[in-house]
């Protein structure tokens, strides 16, 4: 059975641990020569480091809160509702949804649980909730939200999903992968590569036309307008982040780190409406000099300049 075969067989199998499919993943990376499927599959394996690269469906909606209260008196109501209309706006969103930047493995076990899981607020929270009466002269004094298991699966079926639409995306592309040894060039093109990723892993539109789509802060998802969107489709940009990247494959891990983490911030600048070229340029020193590749990491700011004006 070829690797390809052996990724959709692990895809389409819920009883294989979604671990064991990424790493099979992992050899796929390596052969394609793509950095940015690999950086992916490293944040899913290990955990998002930053909270703001965490992919769109990492995040989890809660339902209505519940807490207690504390009044007079030594009153009080245990698991009372909190209407999320009481909620102040600065902290609605925080106590309504999260964020699951776990490693996978975790979240997968987690899936497996038999009943709700909680999700306790901070202290930060709480105090927030202090000047709110919901409860006529009752403070809050503690608050949750139910998890069922089942949001946390759907996290792990949308990877497995993913994974799949981009493995027959590539057997499109390059039947022959299995073929391909680690000294052959890319047997696939880095343009094709990055619309393959964005449209399958990412779930964006990936057109280099005029409509807005969505691009990617390393994995995460941003809505921007064709102004960002065509640094980011450029292909001459996108060959020579390509470039830079493949380097940072054949360096030792703690400089791949360094270089991958430089990287994913330029593409969360370039996605931004206005990108800070200084910290562009900040970026691309670091991981021309980590690659050893300092001319292409000057010429390729000096084109991203370029197209910024």
């Amino acid at each position: 059975m070829g690797l390809l075969s052996e990724i959709e067989f692990a895809a389409t199998d819920s009883s294989v641990p979604v671990v064991d499919l990424l790493r099979k993943c992992k050899i796929l990376a390596s052969r394609l020569k793509h950095a940015e499927f690999s950086t992916w599959i490293n944040s899913e394996l290990n955990g998002y480091s930053d909270i703001t690269l965490v992919p769109e469906y990492r995040q989890i909606k809660f339902s209505s809160p519940i807490g207690d209260f504390s009044g007079p008196f030594g009153s009080g109501i245990k698991n009372a509702p909190i209407p999320v209309s009481a909620i102040p706006k600065k902290i609605r969103d925080l106590v309504t949804s999260t964020k699951m930047p776990q490693p996978i493995a975790e979240i997968e076990e987690l899936s497996k649980s038999k009943g709700s899981l909680t999700h306790t607020w901070t202290g930060d929270m709480i105090a927030f909730m202090q000047e709110v009466q919901i409860y006529q002269h009752m403070s809050l004094v503690h608050a949750h939200n139910s998890v069922s298991p089942a949001m946390l699966k759907g996290i792990v079926d949308t990877v497995r999903t993913r994974l799949l639409d981009y493995v027959l995306a590539i057997q499109t592309e390059s039947p022959n992968i299995d073929n391909v040894k680690p000294s052959d060039p890319a047997p696939i093109s880095a343009t094709v590569l990055h619309q393959t990723f964005n449209t399958t892993i990412l779930g964006g539109q990936a057109n280099l036309g005029g409509q807005a789509t969505q691009a990617t802060s390393g994995n995460s998802f941003i809505n921007v307008d064709n102004s960002v969107n065509k640094v980011l489709s450029d292909v001459k940009v996108i060959e020579l982040l390509q470039q830079l990247k493949d380097a940072s494959l054949s360096i030792p891990d703690e400089d791949n780190e360094e270089a991958t983490d430089a990287l994913t911030r330029i593409e969360t600048q370039l996605q931004k409406t206005k990108p800070d070229v200084e910290k562009i340029k900040n970026y691309l020193d670091i991981v021309g000099h980590v690659v050893n590749l300092a001319p292409v990491a000057n010429q390729l700011y000096q084109y991203i300049v370029q197209l910024l004006k």
